[in-house]
């Protein structure tokens, strides 16, 4: 064998063993990483059924809340009263009204005040629930002890589901309901509707009045020297002498304010022209002198004495109720002070609408073109739906039977 031939022989055995300890190495990182990627994937599944467990619990925990009104609903153990609401075939359309004032959160919390008054009825209502989640949970109980049903083969009735844990219970809590309905139903007004749909509306109306005396009153110093108006010129006569008024009946107050924080003596508001010109205030004044005068007299007797120290006290008394009556007409008329003047700068917009030019190119007199617009389109639809739900919605009877 030549030389050449050991050379050949020998870097083939060097590249067998070096490609050998290549492919060891391989295997032994793919093995590896394989086990690590079943390491972090088994932890990854204790962790997902860890999270998944507390994410069940946590469910569990809001679903035992929730499914409360399931619970009771669900459970063949409650016994049930049933009342049918019953209208004129002519206002079968009110049945939905009925049914959602009923199931209201008003009209629950409405019940709840009512069973506040009624001790004994509420204990046997709610004798069932005393744990410390119920006792909390009252209101969300109540509601789901009364539910409502449309009575799908007569259009014109709607049955009212009341529960309890025994016919008793039932059938007092049916009967706070109707109370409840019946009071309700007579309380509604249109300032203040149980319909939520209607005091929707009422408070989008409210916005908008508001909105619209802002800008006639921010208005007002824009066009109260620009007209000639006769109407206009009264206004502002009348708004001089409002500001005069007001302005003398804010220093009466001033005064009053610093006699109460100077002295407790009635006698001090008394040097204020405006309290003593006051209604009574002279003569009681002038009697309770003359007395002091008679008191003070050393020949009269006891008797005499304690009559007239009787006379005076009555019409010191009467006195100070007075003094606090001229005070609070005062007040009031700081306050009416105020109306008025309002009403006065929105008069002068109102009747400035076709007159001043100056205002139509006004972004605030845009603006408050479309809010009346729109204040009247809105007034004019809430007016006709509760007009026509006023007069329908005594139609009703109710009659009660057990199930």
């Amino acid at each position: 064998m030549q030389a050449w031939h050991c050379l050949v022989i020998i870097t083939i055995t060097l590249c067998l063993f070096a490609f050998g300890m290549f492919r060891k190495d391989i295997v032994e990182n793919t093995e590896y990483v394989r086990i690590d990627n079943d390491y972090v994937n088994d932890n990854q599944s204790q962790t997902l059924s860890k999270q998944g467990q507390s994410v069940t619990i946590n469910q569990d925990r809001n679903e035992s809340k929730d499914n409360l009104s399931g619970k009771i609903l669900g459970s063949d153990a409650w016994a049930e009263c049933v009342c049918i609401l019953t209208v004129s075939m002519d206002n079968q359309w009110i049945i939905k009204y009925f049914s959602m004032i009923i199931e209201s959160k008003v009209f629950r919390e409405k019940i709840f005040i009512s069973l506040n008054n009624k001790k004994t009825v509420a204990e046997q209502i709610f004798s069932p629930f005393e744990s410390t989640f119920y006792k909390e949970n009252k209101t969300e109980i109540l509601g789901a002890l009364f539910s409502t049903r449309e009575i799908i083969d007569e259009k014109q009735s709607l049955s009212i589901i009341c529960r309890g844990h025994s016919m008793q219970s039932a059938n007092l809590l049916s009967k706070v309901l109707v109370e409840t309905l019946h009071n309700v139903i007579n309380e509604d007004n249109a300032n203040n509707p149980i319909l939520s749909h209607f005091s929707v509306q009422l408070l989008e109306i409210r916005n908008l009045e508001s909105q619209i005396e802002e800008l006639k009153l921010k208005l007002h110093g824009t066009i109260k020297d620009q007209t000639n108006n006769i109407e206009s010129i009264a206004i502002q006569s009348e708004i001089m002498q409002l500001d005069e008024e007001f302005k003398e009946m804010k220093n009466i107050l001033s005064e009053v304010e610093n006699i109460k924080n100077r002295t407790k003596d009635i006698n001090e508001f008394l040097k204020i022209e405006y309290i003593y010109n006051y209604g009574r205030i002279q003569s009681l004044d002038k009697l309770i002198n003359e007395l002091l005068m008679l008191k003070s007299n050393r020949q009269l007797d006891d008797f005499m004495s304690a009559q007239i120290e009787k006379n005076i006290l009555s019409n010191s008394s009467l006195l100070e109720q007075e003094i606090i009556q001229s005070i609070d007409q005062i007040k009031n008329k700081v306050k009416s002070s105020i109306i008025r003047r309002n009403e006065l700068q929105k008069r002068t917009v109102d009747i400035s609408h076709s007159s001043l030019t100056v205002l139509h190119n006004n972004p605030r007199y845009k603006l408050l073109t479309q809010l009346e617009l729109e204040l009247e389109d809105k007034s004019t639809r809430f007016n006709d739906s509760y007009s026509k739900w006023k007069s329908a919605r005594n139609d009703y009877s109710i009659t009660m039977i057990s199930k």
